[in-house]
């Protein structure tokens, strides 16, 4: 829910009217909280700082910031568990949460909570270099590439979401088609490495420019 595009933030910035933004926000979710049965995930987006120091959330130099204390998460978070106490909450708040979500990048290994546990994760990620439709965009990832990144989730126990923006036409450009074809025609002969499987134990080496995925029942590697 693109909650942070109405009304206007530029606007409320300008008129030192944040605190009202946040409580509409706040009622907004509470209104998705109550109003609607049982609410199985929320997936918030768009937090950011402007401080070097601050990890919690990605560094952009030369705005004003965004991050948990601008957006009182911990009030909004306390408020939708009590409403919804089975939901899961990805972390883009700026406060570690249920699952996190890293955009356009890969991780290397299975992120941990401080208690040593493993996280739930998911890598967000494009065809191209745009979440939306841009005909003129040459930064296009290589079929050989997305699979690749399927691959590199699955081993490090994520699951992988890969965009595509239809034109206005409402047509998916060919090259994503061709790049769908292609992980379609792999999954063909592969989909038993994906599907149900996650990072192999670490009793496993995997040889030189190979990754290993397990079943979870632990019955077969690949």
């Amino acid at each position: 829910h693109w909650l942070y595009n109405k009304p206007n933030i530029k606007e409320l910035n300008q008129n030192r009217d944040w605190n009202k933004y946040i409580e509409f926000m706040h009622n907004q979710v509470r209104e998705l909280m109550t109003n609607y049965g049982k609410i199985d995930a929320l997936w918030f987006d768009y937090s950011f700082t402007n401080d070097p120091n601050n990890k919690s959330v990605p560094y952009v130099p030369g705005i004003d910031s965004k991050g948990p204390e601008e957006w009182q998460s911990e009030r909004l978070v306390k408020m939708i568990r009590e409403l919804q106490p089975e939901i899961v909450i990805n972390n883009r708040l700026g406060i570690p949460q249920d699952t996190t979500t890293p955009e356009q990048r890969q991780l290397n290994e299975w992120p941990q909570f401080e208690n040593g546990e493993y996280m739930t994760w998911e890598a967000c990620q494009t065809f191209s270099g745009s979440w939306g439709y841009h005909r003129d965009e040459m930064t296009w990832k290589s079929p050989e590439m997305l699979i690749q990144m399927l691959i590199k989730t699955v081993a490090t126990g994520g699951n992988l979401l890969l965009n595509v923006g239809p034109c206005a036409r409402g047509y998916i450009d060919d090259r994503a088609c061709n790049s769908l074809e292609a992980i379609g025609k792999w999954m063909k002969y592969n989909s038993r490495s994906i599907y149900g499987c996650t990072m192999a134990e670490p009793e496993f080496t995997a040889p030189r420019g190979c990754r290993l995925t397990q079943s979870d029942d632990g019955k077969r590697l690949y």
